[in-house]
């Protein structure tokens, strides 16, 4: 048939193929023949390709210049045609798997739905399998894992036609990659491999039985079992080589490593063990466990170049990962020592975990750096000197990720391994060979320990360094430790030409010049707020100074830095600071300080700055991505006096005078939710005040405008106790005030991606006061007009006073105190007098009044409203109701009720349809709340010639307990009692009264002890 009509022939077989599989087949010729695989008959295709399956419909799975079918010729006088051979040519096979595991060789339909007619024709027994010349690609996204095979070569014989069989396989790659998760882990190798596999098809199960394999020159014994699952994979491997040739060895590591071995002559043994055991399915995160042991006896290198060979290598290695799980990894690191022309290097690692990990370690070592340096032919780099370090370090690592800010993470130290380390360096040397300049000598005796967890603890003893380079020099010793305070003994004399350090070794990004001189002398403790201070004497100098970096092209120049600070015993009056001056040329504007302070019991200070600073551009010299500043600063100050003067107000004695002028500063925070702008801004200083004149500001959608002074600025800055005071006149057409919300922190371990809006924090050492007027202030969905009234803050406590202002066309009244105890929690007291106010416009315009009378929505008619209330909030800067205490009197006038549901309820229950969404009016209703309950007073109604009688509980949760009597026409005298319970939105009544135990149940605020600080609020 093929040769009487091939055209019409091939068309059925692609059809017949297709209608089988998931993929889709195409060739471009078809042929039967004995002379293309003689002696077998073969029915050749030339030019397949192959698609693979969902959702890779659209890649090749499989294109070869021929695949061949051999078919048993004794077959052929049966009513079966046997096809017992396969034969590829030229191939390139792309297998590939997504990152949800899907496969694109997953191309066989099921036989069930594929099958058709009674009877076969046809059949694959194959028992060989032939493939030359072909390139193989495996990319598997969910690990991420890519291997290549390049010039593969293949011939497998066995019974595929079997349930269980044996595949008996000789294989050849003349280049393999292993790439894992971007990394190349072995590139170009030569791969040989003699395996016998053990097929179960019914439970696509390989069993590996024998696996001869040699990589380069590296025997490897390869078992195990590998089984497919209906999502997955279930592996059980094991690669080994033992007494292997340490330098065969190395041929077979990753790429990035080889270059530098090229010239090594390596001896030793090597054995190693792999292991991958487990179920992998990636939908479900389940995932194998690898273990690995290896070890290296009398290990060699030696560099051609070189006569001193690094020998005696000993390795003993163990390590694991629990179910690919990198946070649960294991290494034990026995063994690692080795020596260098009589020097030696001896140690262990043993680590649990990664991000929190238990480390033990111990070093020794003792090594000429110059032999050393020989030895491993380090090409760029020279160093001499005796080197002599020990370490032992036993502990947990323990660190917790917060984030504090929009998207900022800090990293907060908990706890450091137990560690001592000791290291000396004699007679040293370092050259980095591309540059011309060197470091002539360097002698240095380093400590560092901690006796326990606790990282306060640590001890930081630089006990001599000593070094030269070119015309510069540094030494002196350096001594820190907290016991129980700090403790300082530090002696450093040095000088540093910093274009010098470019010669040493280039820092890329960043251009230095100036003469640097420094000569620091201080011992003592170092406690602040006992006003502790070590004896000191410490001068540093900076002259001809030069920065630019490549974050921008403005340079500072012209810098000039001349700086004396001593103290001659530990008391704080014998403090004192000079500079004189610092300076520095920016963007053709020089700008100038100078300071003298001394006395930190008195502080006295005379301070001058003159300039123009381009804020923007001075910072992006050294730009970071937590800020962002731009605008102008210009400074014309003389400050002098003494703090005590400040703070008695004796002001004549003070001579502090001058401008400070801001224009279209603008700065952007990981601290801030919105950007701060100040468009204008001009300060005078006047003693110890501050004067704002044409201040404008804005923040968000927010805009100011100040008029006032701020005081008490010499203590609020010198001392952690100085409070800032303030008298300030505001303006402003708009304040949105949720837009001053902090971020809260994000507990460790939290998946929440997004941070959360915390309280609005108060400062404790502000005591400002502000009179002013808003036309527009927005808070919490709701919007109040014309707004006026004073604002106090103190003492961490923000104060509302006689403020009036208009909500939904109603004037209102208030008074409120507010309190922030942390990010999270706040404290308020509120108190509002409004009268007629629309209670559908209210309950429209917030969200708020929604929350606290969700009954509200059907009501119409008008309401007055006597109340206070005090609570927490939550950092949502949202009621904690269980925490809500108040009380109040609510006045309704003309309301009509519709909806109503209790006294709908009601109405059904007694059969009194004048019940049903009735109008009320001149109704006074007073309650209370606390514990999360309102308590509602007797409260008497007028209701078409009813006289209905309320009182009871309703709960924030919408539950009720009310006690209802419905007084009969004509004057109420007879009544009927009902009992009202359920909910809100589901009342349920009951014919009598209400018993002690139907109270609903008290819920107390979970943060009482907030409120009980609160108490003097």
């Amino acid at each position: 048939m093929p040769y009487l009509m091939p055209q019409s022939f091939s068309e059925k077989v692609k059809q017949n193929v297709n209608s089988n599989i998931n993929g889709e087949v195409s060739f471009a010729q078809m042929k039967l023949s004995f002379f293309e695989h003689f002696p077998t008959l073969t029915l050749s295709l030339y030019q397949v390709s192959l698609k693979g399956s969902a959702p890779f419909a659209s890649d090749t799975l499989l294109k070869a210049d021929e695949l061949a079918l051999g078919i048993n010729l004794k077959s052929l006088i049966s009513n079966e045609v046997i096809v017992n051979r396969i034969y590829l040519d030229s191939g390139q096979i792309s297998v590939k798997v997504d990152s949800l595991g899907r496969a694109n060789y997953n191309v066989l339909k099921d036989s069930k739905s594929s099958s058709s007619g009674s009877g076969q024709s046809s059949s694959l027994k194959i028992e060989d399998i032939s493939i030359t010349r072909s390139n193989l690609s495996y990319e598997d996204k969910s690990l991420p894992m890519v291997i290549k095979a390049k010039g593969l070569s293949y011939s497998g014989k066995g019974d595929l036609s079997k349930k269980i069989f044996d595949l008996t396989s000789r294989a050849e790659i003349e280049n393999f990659d292993f790439i894992y998760d971007s990394i190349p882990y072995s590139a170009g190798r030569k791969v040989k491999a003699d395996l016998i596999t053990r097929i179960n098809t019914s439970s696509l199960q390989l069993s590996f039985i024998k696996n001869n394999l040699r990589i380069n020159q590296v025997p490897l014994n390869f078992a195990g079992r590998f089984e497919f699952l209906a999502n997955g994979y279930d592996l059980d491997f094991k690669l080994e080589s033992r007494n292997a040739d340490l330098g065969s060895l190395i041929t077979t590591l990753p790429p990035q490593y080889l270059e530098y071995f090229k010239n090594f002559d390596v001896e030793g043994k090597s054995t190693f063990e792999l292991g991958l055991k487990g179920r992998y399915v990636a939908e479900s995160n389940q995932f194998p466990s690898l273990n690995l042991t290896g070890r290296i006896d009398d290990g060699s290198f030696r560099h051609q170049q070189s006569p001193v060979p690094l020998d005696n290598i000993s390795v003993r290695i163990k390590g694991a990962i629990p179910n690919m799980d990198i946070e649960k990894a294991i290494l034990d690191l026995d063994t690692l020592s080795f020596n260098v022309a009589g020097g030696s290097l001896a140690g262990s690692l043993h680590t649990r975990g990664l991000t929190n990990p238990f480390i033990n370690a111990n070093l020794q070592t003792r090594l000429d750096l110059a032999k050393v340096n020989k030895a491993l032919n380090i090409q760029k780099i020279s160093t001499r000197g005796l080197l002599n370090l020990s370490l032992s370090a036993s502990g947990h690592l323990r660190h917790e990720l917060r984030k504090t800010g929009r998207g900022k993470v800090d990293t907060i130290l908990k706890s450091i391994p137990q560690f001592e380390l000791n290291t000396n360096l004699a007679n040293g040397y370092f050259k980095y060979l591309p540059m011309p300049g060197n470091i002539d000598y360097i002698d240095l005796s380093f400590r560092a320990s901690c006796p326990d967890s606790n990282y306060k603890n640590l001890v930081l003893d630089l006990k001599k360094i000593d070094s030269r380079w070119l015309n510069n020099y540094l030494n002196g010793y350096i001594k820190l430790e907290h016991s129980p305070s700090l403790t300082v003994d530090t002696r450093i004399n040095g000088f540093v030409d910093l274009a010098s350090i470019h010669k040493i070794y280039p820092i890329p990004g960043l251009t230095m010049k100036g003469a640097l001189k420094m000569d620091i002398r201080s011992k003592g403790s170092l406690a602040i707020k006992q006003r502790k201070y070590p004896t000191t004497n410490a001068s540093i100098s900076l002259k001809d100074g030069f920065i630019k970096t490549s974050k921008s092209p403005y340079p500072i120049s012209k810098i000039e830095v001349n700086s004396v600070f001593y103290n001659k015993n530990s008391a704080a009056k014998d403090f004192r600071l000079v500079i004189a001056p610092l300076s520095f040329n920016f963007v053709s504007q020089p700008f100038v300080l100078r300071a003298n302070l001394a006395d930190l019991n008195n502080l006295a200070y005379r301070i001058s700055s003159r300039g123009t600073l381009d804020i923007g551009k001075l910072y992006s010299v050294f730009a970071s991505n937590d800020y962002n500043v731009q605008g102008l600063v210009r400074t014309d100050l003389e400050l002098a006096g003494r703090q005590k003067d400040a703070n008695s107000g004796n002001y004549k004695k003070l001579f502090n005078q001058g401008t400070f002028r801001i224009r279209d500063l603008a700065l952007s925070s990981e601290l801030l939710p919105k950007p701060f702008k100040v468009n204008k801004g001009i300060f005078s200083f006047s003693n110890d005040r501050i004067n704002f004149h044409a201040f404008k500001a804005s923040y968000g959608q927010s805009k100011i405008a100040l008029e006032g002074n701020v005081s008490n600025i010499i203590d609020y800055f010198t001392t952690y106790r100085g409070v800032l005071r303030g008298n300030f006149k505001l303006k402003s057409d708009l304040i949105v005030a949720d837009e001053f919300r902090t971020v809260t922190e994000i507990p460790t371990g939290s998946n929440t991606a997004a941070t959360k809006p915390g309280v609005i924090i108060i400062p404790t050492n502000i005591n400002l006061h502000f009179t002013g007027a808003a036309k527009e202030v927005n808070y919490g969905g709701m919007k109040f007009n014309k707004m006026l009234g004073t604002l106090s803050i103190k003492n961490g406590q923000l104060d509302l006073q006689d403020l009036s202002t208009t909500f939904i066309g109603t004037p209102v009244k208030m008074t409120a105190a507010y309190k922030s105890f942390s990010p999270k929690t706040a404290y308020f007291q509120y108190a509002i007098n409004a009268k007629d106010f629309d209670i559908q416009k209210a309950y429209k315009s917030s969200a708020v009044f929604r929350e606290l009378a969700s009954s509200a929505a059907h009501v119409r008619g008008t309401v007055s409203l006597d109340y206070k209330l005090s609570g927490r909030l939550n950092g949502n800067m949202e009621p904690v109701y269980p925490s809500i205490k108040g009380d109040g009197l609510i006045s309704v006038k003309n309301v009509k009720l519709k909806g109503f549901k209790l006294f709908n309820a009601v109405s059904k229950k007694t059969g009194h349809k004048d019940l049903q969404d009735p109008k009320m009016s001149q109704i006074n209703i007073r309650s209370s709340i606390a514990n999360n309950i309102i308590s509602i007073e007797r409260t008497r109604l007028k209701i078409a010639g009813f006289r209905p009688r309320i009182e009871g509980q309703v709960s924030f949760d919408g539950d009720l307990n009310l006690q209802f009597r419905l007084g009969l026409p004509p004057f109420g005298i007879l009544g009927i009692p009902i009992q009202v319970r359920g909910s809100q939105e589901n009342p349920k009544l009951k014919i009598g009264r209400a018993k002690e135990e139907d109270k609903l149940q008290d819920k107390e605020d979970e943060a009482e002890e907030v409120v009980m600080k609160t108490q003097n609020l």
